[in-house]
């Protein structure tokens, strides 16, 4: 049997992030709640997450910081973020450090897991991806075809 789909969320707004980490829950997911950006990087650090729900604006370090942070990393999860505020430059600068999706709060529970299942599916290509790559260093991507020009 596989395992759930390894979620954090990191929002400082405690009602709505116990709510989301319940509801993932109830559809199956690991899912694990942090308070700030520095919490969520502290997890990042000892676990394994397919996927990082976060939140914009909180305290001791933004979102966007911790996207910035964990931006290119090998090990890092797909980041969907979730704010309450729609501002259109934010959103863009997150896509540009790699985020999966953006979504502006409240967000309906329904789009979030199928987001969540999206992120974790592209995450897990990327993931076999390297690791075919891994499996045939050197090799070319058309080596062994023979063409013959006339």
């Amino acid at each position: 049997m596989s395992r759930g789909i390894r979620v954090l969320v990191a929002d400082d707004e405690r009602n709505l992030r116990e709510l989301v980490v319940r509801e993932l829950a109830r559809k199956g997911h690991e899912v694990e709640g942090v308070a700030d950006g520095e919490a969520a990087l502290a997890r990042l650090g000892e676990a394994a997450y397919d996927v990082l729900v976060l939140d914009m604006k909180m305290p001791r370090r933004a979102g966007i910081e911790v996207l910035r942070d964990i931006h290119g990393a090998a090990d890092a999860p797909q980041v969907i973020v979730m704010t309450g505020f729609q501002d259109v430059a934010t959103a863009v600068e997150a896509m540009k450090l790699g985020a999966y999706d953006y979504l502006t709060k409240p967000a309906r529970i329904e789009e979030l897991d199928l987001l969540v299942r999206k992120a974790a599916e592209k995450g897990q290509l990327l993931r076999d991806n390297v690791a075919l790559r891994a499996h045939a260093p050197g090799a070319e991507p058309f080596g062994g075809i023979l063409t013959r020009s006339h």
